[in-house]
């Protein structure tokens, strides 16, 4: 048995050494040493000092591919991590009180950092989006406040009213009764005229009831100006809480009106944010789909973005996409979308225009950046743009493939050297 199995791993030993040449350079000494001890008929006792180096070296090449792998999957999931973090603080609407914080994160996120630069940077983001939600929450309770408040008044104005129908009833019952009273006295008089034998019994009698009716009817005055009164009373709260509750309407409207726009605005350009995008594209994507007119799709970039941050810091970036967001803005028609899409990514929407029309108003957009003077503390700022477009096309599900074409078409402008604009081609 023990021949058999020395044959068997004699032959693995064989196949191994004829599989494995030229595998890895680093293994090929061992492997031709072993090879040619072999061919002299060496015995697999003779070949263990041997085999012992060459499991040493594969040991060795596993751990330092080990080691590679590791810093690669780090490296990549760290340059992950922070364009998702990018994607994630330019992609929301950010309160004023926490913008200050906010572009302190995304000046770090284009700097060269170690892994405790990393994490402290993950900690700095996590609080600020912490910080954002209580904010948020904070801000939804005090609306969920208001409209209590606004519910209570509107149970209390229900109560007055309950009250004033009520007062109305009970005026309208007293004037029954008085009404009533009238004619008793007058049936009185009546029969007291008809029954009376002396003038002076009779006219005894009549000056009783009269004055009995001048009672009444001052009684009922009297009462009927308490409910007057009363009447205005709650009649001037009641004006007086629909007046607040209308001003404080106005103001809840006014404030929502404003939340909703500046969601839908980016802070820094003033321009539809990615936001506004999303909720657009939506819209024309339909509107294409039922009366097929053309609506093309242009996806702007700032060329060599990050050196501008680099080399004149981040405070000379935001002016310069301001600047390039008010060209792009007053060189479109009333009728065209445009919005900053994230970083220094800027998205077109050009309606009745095919995607070679919409070349002619790039390149006329593109000329104007290159040749626009862009200055930070007196030193000029070269600044150039590359563009992609496409137009929606037969066969689209979505404005997706619009998009993803546009895209392809941007990257072929950077590929040929950036400053260019390019009209995808299909295959």
């Amino acid at each position: 048995m023990k021949n058999v199995d020395d044959r068997l791993l004699y032959r693995l030993i064989v196949q191994f050494l004829i599989f494995s040449q030229g595998q890895k350079p680093e293994l090929d000494p061992y492997i031709d040493t072993i090879r040619k001890k072999l061919k002299q008929g060496s015995s697999i006792t003779t070949l263990n000092g041997d085999l012992l180096k060459l499991s040493k070296a594969i040991d060795e090449i596993f751990t330092q591919n080990g080691k590679n792998h590791s810093v690669s999957t780090s490296c990549t999931s760290k340059e992950h991590c922070i364009k998702r973090l990018e994607e994630l603080l330019t992609g929301i609407d950010i309160p004023v009180k926490f913008r200050p914080h906010c572009k302190r994160v995304l000046s770090q996120t284009s700097q060269d950092m170690d892994d405790n630069a990393f994490a402290g940077l993950l900690d700095s983001a996590v609080t600020l989006i912490i910080d954002i939600n209580k904010h948020v929450q904070g801000e939804q309770r005090k609306t969920e406040v208001f409209l209590e408040d606004i519910s209570k008044q509107l149970g209390q104005l229900d109560q007055q009213t309950r009250m004033a129908s009520e007062s109305n009833l009970a005026s309208h019952s007293d004037r029954a009764s008085f009404n009533a009273a009238i004619h008793s006295e007058i049936d009185n008089i009546k029969i007291s005229a008809s029954s009376a034998h002396e003038l002076n019994a009779l006219q005894k009698n009549i000056t009783l009831h009269l004055q009995e009716l001048t009672n009444k009817l001052q009684a009922y005055k009297q009462d009927e100006d308490i409910r007057l009164r009363d009447s205005q009373r709650q009649l001037q709260e009641m004006s007086h809480k629909l007046q607040n509750l209308e001003e404080e309407a106005n103001t809840l409207r006014h404030n929502l009106k404003r939340a909703h726009a500046q969601a839908f605005l980016d802070s820094l350009t003033g321009l539809p944010n990615r936001l506004a995008y999303n909720e657009k594209i939506d819209m024309d994507c339909k509107f294409w789909k039922r009366y097929r007119t053309p609506t093309s799709l242009l996806i702007w970039d700032i060329d060599h973005f990050k050196q501008v941050n680099d080399v004149y810091g981040h405070k000379a970036g935001d002016k310069t996409l301001a600047l390039v967001a008010q060209l792009l803005q007053s060189n479109c028609r009333e009728t065209d979308f445009i919005a900053r899409y994230g970083g220094e990514e800027f998205v077109m929407l050009l309606h009745n225009v095919s995607a070679k029309q919409s070349l002619v108003t790039a390149e006329k957009i593109r000329r104007l950046v290159a040749h626009s003077d862009f200055h930070y503390h007196g030193e000029r700022v070269h600044v150039t743009m590359s563009c992609g477009i496409s137009e929606f096309l037969d066969g689209d599900t979505g404005h997706e493939q619009a998009f993803e074409r546009a895209d392809q078409a941007l990257y072929q402008s950077k590929e040929n050297g950036r400053n260019r604009c390019t009209v995808f081609q299909g295959d």
